[in-house]
């Protein structure tokens, strides 16, 4: 049983890599240029988190309902609320860090914003998980 569910984790990887390199490669595919491929990856950065804003509302819903059917014993609201605040801390630390990495060079910038598309289709599949 541990070795198929480290199958599964390992499937849903290449996957979130997958869609990850394939948002990047759409973006690289329109154009050479750094400023093209910033305002694409820009683009698809907000249409994700319109997704996860979407996703995030119903499942603050969710949270709320199951938290009056068990007189909040749960705290499922709460946590739901923590996990979305860390999540946003760990995106911008990770992001800002690879971005880091590239020592201001001239791919900083689009390192950062594939980094976020990349940490956001995580969480976002995620959030999908529960809906």
């Amino acid at each position: 049983m541990i070795r198929f569910l480290s199958w599964i984790g390992i499937v849903f990887m290449f996957i979130s890599l997958s869609l990850h390199a394939g948002i990047v490669e759409q973006c690289w595919d329109q154009s050479a240029n750094k400023q093209v491929v910033n305002e694409c990856l820009s683009s698809q950065l907000m249409v994700l988190e319109q997704r996860i804003a979407a996703a995030d509302q119903e499942l603050k819903i969710q949270a709320q309902e199951l938290d009056q059917k068990t007189d909040s014993d749960n705290h499922t609201f709460e946590s739901y609320v923590r996990a979305q605040m860390s999540f946003q801390v760990y995106r911008q630390f990770r992001c800002e860090w690879q971005a880091a990495m590239f020592a201001s060079g001239s791919g900083a910038g689009t390192e950062q914003l594939s980094c976020k598309i990349e940490v956001s289709q995580q969480w976002l599949s995620q959030l999908n998980n529960y809906q």
